[in-house]
């Protein structure tokens, strides 16, 4: 394998592993959300904020890189992938990358898993955000007009008593 080829190789590697841990942290996160573990959800949220920060450091580099041997620092990684294999506009990355497109189409993949999961977690946010919201309200009796239900099941009449915030 050339020079060149190890050190893309290193670089996807690198970007790699990071992402594996960034879908961890996202998997920790979810499993916070779910059961409400405030303190865990912290952690996860904090830790897959750094490691996403360490991993757009390390596609910067990758980018940097390859801009000074020519290509596009703005190239999608499959396409830069696809002109890697055109030897003749990257004679220094002759040899079979083949390895190294798999290792690209996989860090494509997990990226858009990492994508779908993390907007996942985005949707359960906003749900128990509502959740909260809606049962702030009732506690405060701003509860727009919904109907309260006694333990009868009847509904409960309106007293017009002043809210559980302000008793």
């Amino acid at each position: 394998m050339s020079e060149h080829l190890q050190t893309l190789s290193a670089f996807l590697s690198a970007e790699l592993d990071l992402l594996n841990l960034v879908q961890d942290s996202i998997e920790q996160e979810h499993e916070a959300l779910l059961k409400n573990q405030i303190e865990k959800l912290e952690r996860a949220t904090e830790s897959k904020a750094r490691t996403v920060d360490r991993y757009q450091q390390q596609q910067l580099l990758r980018s940097e890189w390859m801009a000074a041997l020519g290509f596009a620092a703005d190239l999608p990684l499959l396409e830069l992938m696809r002109d890697l294999a055109d030897s003749e506009k990257s004679p220094e990355f002759r040899t079979d990358s083949s390895d190294l497109e798999d290792v690209a189409r996989s860090l494509n993949e997990l990226a858009l898993s990492c994508d779908s999961k993390n907007r996942r977690n985005g949707r359960l946010i906003l749900r128990l955000q509502e959740k909260t919201r809606n049962t702030l309200n009732v506690l405060r009796g701003e509860d727009n007009g919904k109907d309260l239900y006694s333990d009868s099941g009847e509904k409960a009449p309106s007293t017009g008593s002043r809210s559980l915030g302000k008793a």
